[in-house]
Protein backbone atom coordinates (compact mmCIF):
# COMPACT_ATOMS: atom_id res chain seq x y z
CA UNK A 1 0.00 0.00 0.00
CA UNK A 2 1.24 3.76 -0.48
CA UNK A 3 2.51 4.97 2.67
CA UNK A 4 3.10 1.72 3.74
CA UNK A 5 5.33 1.23 7.03
CA UNK A 6 6.48 -2.06 8.55
CA UNK A 7 5.52 -2.44 11.91
CA UNK A 8 8.91 -3.72 14.08
CA UNK A 9 8.27 -7.04 15.70
CA UNK A 10 7.75 -5.53 19.55
CA UNK A 11 5.48 -2.47 18.38
CA UNK A 12 6.57 -0.48 21.21
CA UNK A 13 6.05 3.10 19.89
CA UNK A 14 2.34 4.10 18.91
CA UNK A 15 1.60 4.45 16.17
CA UNK A 16 1.48 7.75 15.12
CA UNK A 17 2.01 8.62 11.27
CA UNK A 18 -0.90 10.61 10.19
CA UNK A 19 -2.18 8.81 7.06
CA UNK A 20 0.32 5.84 7.44
CA UNK A 21 -0.81 2.26 6.72
CA UNK A 22 0.92 0.16 8.85
CA UNK A 23 1.26 -3.58 7.84
CA UNK A 24 2.33 -6.61 9.60
CA UNK A 25 4.86 -9.19 8.46
CA UNK A 26 5.04 -11.38 10.89
CA UNK A 27 3.16 -12.57 14.01
CA UNK A 28 3.28 -10.59 16.93
CA UNK A 29 3.17 -11.97 20.57
CA UNK A 30 2.96 -9.98 24.06
CA UNK A 31 3.23 -6.62 22.02
CA UNK A 32 0.30 -4.14 22.21
CA UNK A 33 -0.04 -1.93 18.82
CA UNK A 34 -1.76 1.42 19.83
CA UNK A 35 -3.31 3.54 16.46
CA UNK A 36 -2.48 7.42 17.70
CA UNK A 37 -3.01 9.45 14.51
CA UNK A 38 -5.65 10.29 11.87
CA UNK A 39 -6.44 8.43 8.62
CA UNK A 40 -4.41 5.63 9.95
CA UNK A 41 -4.50 2.00 9.10
CA UNK A 42 -3.76 -0.95 10.61
CA UNK A 43 -3.12 -4.03 8.03
CA UNK A 44 -2.18 -7.40 9.63
CA UNK A 45 -2.23 -9.10 6.63
CA UNK A 46 -2.98 -12.15 8.06
CA UNK A 47 -0.72 -12.15 10.71
CA UNK A 48 -1.78 -12.61 14.32
CA UNK A 49 -1.43 -10.31 17.65
CA UNK A 50 -1.03 -12.38 20.59
CA UNK A 51 -1.72 -11.86 24.21
CA UNK A 52 -2.59 -8.26 23.90
CA UNK A 53 -5.32 -5.67 22.44
CA UNK A 54 -5.23 -3.21 19.41
CA UNK A 55 -6.54 -0.42 20.35
CA UNK A 56 -6.60 3.29 20.10
CA UNK A 57 -4.95 6.23 22.00
CA UNK A 58 -6.13 9.89 21.51
CA UNK A 59 -2.85 11.66 22.00
CA UNK A 60 -4.56 15.51 21.34
CA UNK A 61 -8.28 16.83 22.59
CA UNK A 62 -9.56 17.04 19.34
CA UNK A 63 -9.73 13.20 18.88
CA UNK A 64 -8.82 10.77 15.87
CA UNK A 65 -10.90 10.12 12.95
CA UNK A 66 -10.45 7.75 10.29
CA UNK A 67 -9.10 4.49 11.45
CA UNK A 68 -8.87 1.28 9.97
CA UNK A 69 -7.94 -1.92 11.48
CA UNK A 70 -8.09 -4.96 8.35
CA UNK A 71 -6.59 -8.50 7.95
CA UNK A 72 -5.84 -9.29 11.83
CA UNK A 73 -5.80 -12.52 13.24
CA UNK A 74 -6.51 -11.83 17.12
CA UNK A 75 -6.31 -14.40 19.86
CA UNK A 76 -6.19 -12.53 23.15
CA UNK A 77 -6.30 -14.77 25.53
CA UNK A 78 -7.39 -13.31 28.80
CA UNK A 79 -7.84 -10.00 27.19
CA UNK A 80 -9.77 -8.10 24.63
CA UNK A 81 -9.19 -8.05 20.72
CA UNK A 82 -9.68 -4.72 19.53
CA UNK A 83 -10.44 -1.58 21.76
CA UNK A 84 -11.78 1.90 20.91
CA UNK A 85 -11.11 4.06 23.41
CA UNK A 86 -12.56 7.65 23.71
CA UNK A 87 -12.61 10.61 21.42
CA UNK A 88 -12.58 8.32 18.02
CA UNK A 89 -14.82 9.11 15.13
CA UNK A 90 -14.98 7.02 11.56
CA UNK A 91 -13.52 3.59 12.62
CA UNK A 92 -13.98 0.60 10.47
CA UNK A 93 -12.90 -2.56 11.32
CA UNK A 94 -12.93 -5.59 8.79
CA UNK A 95 -11.69 -9.24 8.08
CA UNK A 96 -10.51 -9.59 11.49
CA UNK A 97 -10.63 -13.28 13.01
CA UNK A 98 -10.75 -12.55 16.93
CA UNK A 99 -10.53 -15.80 19.29
CA UNK A 100 -10.16 -16.84 22.91
CA UNK A 101 -10.16 -14.44 25.02
CA UNK A 102 -12.43 -11.42 26.86
CA UNK A 103 -13.87 -9.19 24.31
CA UNK A 104 -13.47 -9.42 20.69
CA UNK A 105 -14.12 -5.60 19.99
CA UNK A 106 -15.07 -2.85 22.47
CA UNK A 107 -15.95 0.55 22.07
CA UNK A 108 -15.40 1.91 25.58
CA UNK A 109 -15.74 5.39 26.95
CA UNK A 110 -16.95 8.62 25.37
CA UNK A 111 -17.33 10.49 22.05
CA UNK A 112 -16.76 7.23 20.08
CA UNK A 113 -18.56 7.86 16.56
CA UNK A 114 -19.48 6.20 13.38
CA UNK A 115 -18.16 2.69 14.20
CA UNK A 116 -18.48 0.10 10.92
CA UNK A 117 -17.93 -3.42 12.39
CA UNK A 118 -17.73 -5.49 8.78
CA UNK A 119 -16.72 -9.14 7.33
CA UNK A 120 -15.35 -10.02 10.82
CA UNK A 121 -15.07 -13.69 12.71
CA UNK A 122 -15.00 -13.50 16.61
CA UNK A 123 -15.81 -16.79 18.11
CA UNK A 124 -14.90 -18.53 21.66
CA UNK A 125 -14.86 -15.27 23.40
CA UNK A 126 -16.73 -14.38 26.62
CA UNK A 127 -17.66 -11.15 24.77
CA UNK A 128 -18.07 -10.92 20.96
CA UNK A 129 -19.05 -6.98 20.96
CA UNK A 130 -19.74 -4.64 24.09
CA UNK A 131 -21.01 -1.21 22.90
CA UNK A 132 -20.32 1.38 25.64
CA UNK A 133 -23.55 3.31 26.13
CA UNK A 134 -21.41 6.14 24.87
CA UNK A 135 -20.91 5.32 21.70
CA UNK A 136 -23.28 6.50 18.51
CA UNK A 137 -23.62 4.78 15.66
CA UNK A 138 -22.11 1.37 15.29
CA UNK A 139 -22.75 -0.94 12.33
CA UNK A 140 -22.39 -4.05 11.85
CA UNK A 141 -22.41 -6.37 8.82
CA UNK A 142 -21.44 -9.73 7.43
CA UNK A 143 -19.91 -10.77 10.79
CA UNK A 144 -19.79 -14.29 12.00
CA UNK A 145 -20.13 -13.43 16.00
CA UNK A 146 -20.71 -16.44 17.31
CA UNK A 147 -20.19 -19.25 20.42
CA UNK A 148 -19.30 -16.83 22.11
CA UNK A 149 -21.34 -16.38 26.36
CA UNK A 150 -22.08 -13.52 25.33
CA UNK A 151 -21.96 -12.58 21.24
CA UNK A 152 -23.26 -9.04 21.26
CA UNK A 153 -23.21 -6.67 24.53
CA UNK A 154 -25.33 -3.46 24.26
CA UNK A 155 -26.20 -1.15 27.03
CA UNK A 156 -28.66 0.47 25.36
CA UNK A 157 -30.92 -1.32 23.43
CA UNK A 158 -31.04 1.23 19.94
CA UNK A 159 -27.20 0.54 19.97
CA UNK A 160 -25.91 -0.98 17.47
CA UNK A 161 -27.66 -1.27 13.93
CA UNK A 162 -27.04 -4.73 12.91
CA UNK A 163 -27.47 -5.98 9.22
CA UNK A 164 -26.69 -9.45 7.81
CA UNK A 165 -24.88 -10.93 10.29
CA UNK A 166 -24.65 -14.62 11.49
CA UNK A 167 -25.50 -15.75 15.28
CA UNK A 168 -25.75 -12.62 17.11
CA UNK A 169 -28.04 -12.80 20.06
CA UNK A 170 -28.40 -9.06 21.88
CA UNK A 171 -28.21 -8.46 24.96
CA UNK A 172 -29.23 -5.10 26.17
Amino acid sequence: PINAVVIPTNCSQPLSVEGATYVLEQDLENAACILAANYTTLDCQGHAIIHVPVSTKNPNPEGLTNITIRNCFSIPRVVDGIIINENVNNVLIENNTLEYGGTGITTSANSVQNVTIKQNRITSMFVGIAADPATQNVYLQDNFICFNKLDLWCYKPTQPLVFKNRCVFLVA
